[in-house]
């Protein structure tokens, strides 16, 4: 349809190519979670989970992009060597909320016979950064997709946190 000019709320912002550190966190088996727990104790871990994600990235220096239902993804514009020691700490940290939300919950999980686990991934790579639209910063690129892929792996190698080898190289540098 012609129109001139840009419509509201359509405009892209100025968006930079930048190179980040991306953690993403995904609760396992969310379907199996959403599918047995009441939707009140549902609720109250994913609650729980938010939160320490939050308290645990914002700690770290990361800013969180979105949380997409059962799934958190963070970034640091910092891809020092020392920023990525504190994005590890972050995944320790991450995997570690789970553990703590299995204990305050514990008879909630024993009584269903489930566990409330996650898989962390990290990943460095050059995104689009910016704001588009109304919307807040966001990250956009292939870095991006990458990260929730390795993710994805954290189920298939029975591992709680997967960092790539991009996350890992030059990392005696600086």
């Amino acid at each position: 349809l012609p129109h001139d000019g840009p419509r509201a709320g359509t405009e892209t912002q100025e968006m930079q190519v930048v190179p980040m550190s991306i953690p993403a966190s995904d609760i396992r088996g969310f379907t199996r979670l959403s599918e047995v727990l009441p939707p009140d104790e549902l609720a109250q871990a994913i609650g729980s989970w938010y939160s320490y994600c939050d308290q645990v990235l914002t700690e770290h220096g990361a800013a969180i992009d979105k949380f997409i239902g059962d799934a958190v993804l963070a970034y640091w514009t910092d891809v020092s060597p020392n920023a990525r020691q504190w994005a590890l700490s972050a995944a320790r940290y991450l995997r570690e909320s789970c553990s703590l939300i299995q204990e305050e919950m514990k008879f909630t999980f024993e009584r269903y016979d489930m566990e409330f686990t996650s898989g962390v991934a990290l990943h460095m790579g050059e995104v689009s950064w910016g704001q588009l639209g109304q919307g807040g910063l966001t990250m956009l690129g292939d870095a991006v997709n990458t990260t929730f892929r390795i993710q994805n792996l954290t189920r298939q190698l029975g591992s709680d946190i997967l960092v790539s080898s991009d996350f890992l190289s030059g990392w005696k540098e600086g």
